[in-house]
Parts: C-alpha cells; sequence; structure tokens
C-alpha cells in the first residue's frame, strides 16, 4: 500500500502534441504558425542530444566569440558583395566559410594571447 501512495504522477510531454499541431500547421498552408510549433521542439531536441562529432570542435580553438562578433558583418558584406537575389544557400556558404576564418585568426592572434594576461585563479 505504501508502494501505491509513493507513486508520482507522470507529468504528460508535450513535445509530442506540439510536433503533431506543428506539422499538422505546416501541411495544411499554415507554414509561420507550424513552424511555431515545430521548430523549437526540434532545436532543442537536437541541442540536448551528444554528439560525436561535435567531441572535438574545439580543437584548433574556441571560436565561439569570433563567430559571434564576425558572422553579422560578413553576412551583411556578402549580401553587398553577390546580392540579394542570390541563392541563400550560396549566401549562407560563403558567409560560414569566411566567418569561421575570421573566427579562427580573432582567437589565435586575439583571445588566446590574452588569456595569458589573465590573473591566475587563487
Amino acid at each position: 500500500m505504501a508502494a501505491l501512495i509513493s507513486l508520482k504522477p507522470k507529468i504528460l510531454d508535450y513535445k509530442y502534441l506540439l510536433l503533431a499541431i506543428g506539422i499538422t500547421l505546416v501541411f495544411n498552408g499554415y507554414v509561420t504558425t507550424g513552424l511555431v510549433f515545430f521548430a523549437p521542439v526540434l532545436l532543442i531536441s537536437f541541442g540536448l542530444q551528444s554528439w560525436a562529432f561535435l567531441c572535438k570542435a574545439d580543437r584548433f580553438g574556441d571560436l565561439s566569440y569570433g563567430i559571434y562578433l564576425w558572422a553579422w558583418p560578413v553576412q551583411e558584406s556578402v549580401v553587398y558583395i553577390i546580392g540579394k537575389d542570390t541563392n541563400m544557400l550560396l549566401q549562407l556558404a560563403i558567409t560560414l566559410c569566411i566567418t569561421r576564418l575570421l573566427a579562427l585568426g580573432s582567437w589565435h592572434l586575439i583571445e588566446l594571447p590574452a588569456l595569458g594576461y589573465k590573473p591566475a585563479k587563487q
């Protein structure tokens, strides 16, 4: 009897409901509204997974701040140079390559040497 009392009610997992609503809306022509339900669930599920190829992502350095810093100006420059009517995937590919190169240079030429001035933990 004590075992029955200690059972906690299960909380309903809403991710499948949100996915179903999102997919239904997308296939019925309400793409933007469907993505509001669909995309966050997929992105969070993707982000919570452990990916083997990401385990060695930092072998060239920590590029996160450099990507944050350089992505917008590079993206705007690429659109300005090749035109806004160019295929978006081509724009993305060019932007990713240039941004990663600048982030790599930023890490090795500025950020890594600057860490040498950081006081040691006590």
